[in-house]
């Protein structure tokens, strides 16, 4: 279980990333590049689920074991890309200052006044070190991969009835 997951976890993120460079290119919306994460996620949980199932000649799969296949496959992606996310925070000089600069624009842009907007800015820059944006990242996968899991596995979960 432990290797499809990894794999798939590996797979996953090189999904999200050409998925990211697609919608890029198309100039979508920050909304329906997150419905697109969403479902590019979900879909490689449940491959990872119907991988499973071959690679174990089983017909069925629990529901315990479909949430620790997703949440396996969601550890993965979040190390990796936790990872990936520290590698270019620390070697891209000025990474935090402009990861601010961005941030106080969409708070400007939402009707945030300009001096909190600056100070929410000058807090991102002093506490956004690699460490925190990693660890944060693979937090985020984690999190959203349990939800995505128990969701996948509550539907691609299958009965045997031969066992009855």
């Amino acid at each position: 279980m432990w290797k499809i997951g990894i794999r798939s976890g590996l797979i996953t993120v090189l999904a999200l990333v050409i998925c990211h460079r697609v919608a890029e290119a198309l100039e979508l919306s920050p909304m329906w590049w997150t419905a697109l994460e969403y479902a590019v996620f979900a879909l490689s949980i449940y491959a990872a689920h119907c991988y499973y199932r071959k690679a174990a000649q089983c017909s069925a799969l629990t529901y315990k074991q479909g949430i620790q296949l997703g949440s396996i496959v969601s550890f993965a992606a979040g190390v990796i890309s936790g990872g990936c996310t520290y590698v270019v925070a620390a070697c891209t000089p000025g990474f935090s200052e402009r990861l601010a600069c961005l941030c106080q624009q969409a708070l400007q842009a939402r009707g945030v006044a300009e001096n909190r907007a600056t100070e929410i800015a000058m807090q991102i820059q002093h506490k956004a070190t690699p460490a925190v944006m990693a660890v944060a990242q693979c937090m985020a996968f984690c999190m959203l991969g349990l939800v995505l899991s128990l969701l996948v596995a509550l539907m691609s979960k299958k009965r045997d009835f031969s066992t009855d």
